[in-house]
């Protein structure tokens, strides 16, 4: 590292829109005399409190919470043919750590961009990183549970069996691990996955999933049209975060620090670490067993293909839009009579799909950008700067923020005072690294159906996935999350990654009874005729009422798997087994 060209913060003012800037060491700043637009940054980085214990980048693969830069992906699920053959190869794998991403990939891309180059990043960047599955590390002989049960059951069960693609149907071949070739451009990407499949060409089978940027002025954006990945956290004392930023303990994303749930500083009754870290462990709630030492500085890694549905998501959007008056609160179409220039039921089309999402294509948070949007809402000491409290409103409300189903608000809350304390919402946060796959809309084909597949290849990292990915989809498909107050309220699910709910059972009470409009209500409900099956159902009366629009939702789950993504440390323990 002593002869390595180093990032500072005078080439970090040259990508400071990225989402994940790393935090660099004081001795990364240049003079006094010298700070000029890169003063604030070097303030900011300063300001950080730094924890006592903190993961060592070069130990911690690449992607885990940095993510990789990249515009084309190349997702390698391979299968282990020969496993002693394998581990000899993986001794000749190096991956791309985080401090490659650092003091490599930002810091070229840094320097690119300080020379004006058109170009986003240089041509020839290139990222590689390995995960496995329990049943590879099991193959492997690495059998040891590493406390997590949704991996150490070695069961990715949330997506049908009916809807899941290629690699990932029981049919298929058992999945061992994922490589993940990341890259600036289509050559480089391939020129990876080639050196990958050559070191490895005698001991694995591999399935590939592609993915790539959306071109020109939607780089960046989903397929859906939406700019990606601009909430992400900011792990204390690895990231500099920008305004607003939600931020978390390192260990909610890396196992074996303070934010990991099995992580006890300082226990007496959990196995310290043999590796030599004094005062601290991983510690097993309820039990005195441990992690295993080789998962330190490891994350737990999601993968999931989403298809998307995008002719159908548009025309949904279409048609709600001039219908605004109808979806839009009453108390906020009394607001929107006000605007100047009049609002346009031509703008409606817009203003719904930016609820779906709880921001606008450009990124700007409807909190900040309420009717219409705002690019002045972008930058990166805005887009991230709010969290849903509306001035005057004591609990969480909607109205003139984010809805409730908005997908910004179901799976990052921000703030659920005084329901939800914020150290349990920072112990969900994950760090998410997805690519769009799939061809642009062909309209002549395209126009009502879609034809051809496409969607977002969805990876997440943290140190538990019951924690983060888990708790998160609960909160998806949660009809009356968030809380907002001590009485339930049915909001419906997340917008935009909801599932279809079941047709509803019709319950029809006994002649000469009725039921309240409101309040509190019990049913005894049987059926017909009467069995042995009986149930009581308890909760609170509200009128029927039809929607002005009827939540639709345009994504499927195709497939996907639970990986370990080892530390660099862990791979060459493992390969000289």
């Amino acid at each position: 590292m002593a002869d390595r060209e180093l990032l500072t913060y005078e080439l970090l003012a040259h990508i400071s829109r990225r989402k994940q800037l790393p935090l660099l060491p004081a001795g990364a700043a240049p003079p006094a005399t010298e700070l000029g637009d890169v003063a604030s940054l070097i303030r900011r980085g300063l300001a950080v409190a730094k924890p006592a214990l903190l993961p060592d980048p070069a130990n911690v693969q690449g992607d885990v919470y940095l993510t990789f830069p990249k515009d084309w992906e190349k997702l390698l699920f391979f299968h282990i043919t020969n496993p002693k053959l394998f581990v000899k190869d993986l001794a000749n794998f190096k991956p791309t750590t985080s401090a490659d991403v650092i003091h490599d990939s930002l810091l070229r891309i840094a320097k690119f961009k300080q020379a004006a180059r058109a170009r986003s990043k240089p041509e020839d960047l290139s990222q590689k990183q390995i995960a496995f599955t329990r049943q590879g590390m099991d193959l492997l002989g690495h059998k040891e549970h590493i406390g997590d049960n949704y991996f150490d059951d070695g069961v990715s069960n949330d997506t049908p069996a009916t809807n899941v693609d290629y690699p990932f149907r029981p049919s298929d071949q058992e999945i061992h691990g994922v490589f993940t070739i990341a890259a600036s451009d289509e050559a480089n990407c391939k020129k990876g996955k080639d050196s990958v499949l050559e070191l490895f060409k005698n001991s694995i089978t591999v399935a590939e999933l592609e993915g790539h940027s959306r071109p020109a002025r939607e780089r960046g954006h989903e397929h859906f049209g939406f700019l990606d990945g601009v909430s992400q956290p900011a792990l204390r004392g690895l990231i500099l975060p920008h305004k607003g930023q939600p931020q978390c303990n390192a260990g909610v994303v890396i196992m074996g620090y303070p934010g990991d749930p099995l992580y006890e500083a300082g226990s007496a009754e959990a196995r310290p670490y043999p590796t030599g870290y004094p005062g601290d462990s991983l510690h097993e709630a309820g039990s005195a067993q441990a992690r295993p030492a080789w998962t330190r500085d490891g994350s737990l890694m999601v993968f999931r293909k989403l298809k998307q549905m995008v002719p159908e998501f548009r025309k949904y959007v279409r048609d709600a839009g001039p219908k605004w008056r109808e979806w839009m609160p009453s108390e906020e179409v009394e607001d929107m009579k006000k605007l100047n220039p009049p609002f346009a039921d031509a703008e409606g089309e817009d203003l719904y799909g930016a609820r779906l999402v709880g921001r606008w294509k450009s990124g700007a948070p409807i909190p900040r950008a309420l009717y219409r949007d705002d690019l002045t809402q972008t930058t990166e000491d805005t887009i991230n700067d709010f969290d849903f409290t509306v001035q005057g409103a004591y609990n969480p409300t909607q109205l003139r923020t984010c809805p409730f189903t908005g997908h910004i608000r179901k799976v990052l809350p921000r703030n659920l005072d005084p329901f939800v304390q914020r150290d349990f919402l920072e112990s969900r946060f994950i760090v998410r690294s997805g690519m769009p796959y799939g061809p642009e809309v062909d309209e002549s084909s395209e126009s009502q159906t879609t034809k051809y597949d496409r969607g977002l290849l969805f990876a997440c990292y943290q140190s538990s996935i019951g924690n983060g990915f888990q708790s998160q989809l609960s909160w998806i498909w949660n009809d009356y999350f968030p809380p907002a107050s001590f009485r339930p309220s049915k909001w419906g699910q997340d917008a935009i990654l909801g599932i279809t709910p079941p047709a509803p059972t019709v319950v029809q009470v006994t002649a000469g009874q009725k039921l309240p409009k409101d309040g509190e209500i019990s049913l005894e409900v049987e059926n017909n005729p009467p069995d042995a099956n009986a149930a009581v159902v308890d909760g609170f009366s509200r009128a029927k009422v039809k929607p002005s629009v009827t939540p639709s939702f345009h994504i499927e789950f195709r497939g996907g798997d639970y990986f370990f993504v080892p530390s660099v440390k862990t791979l060459r323990q493992w390969s000289s087994a």
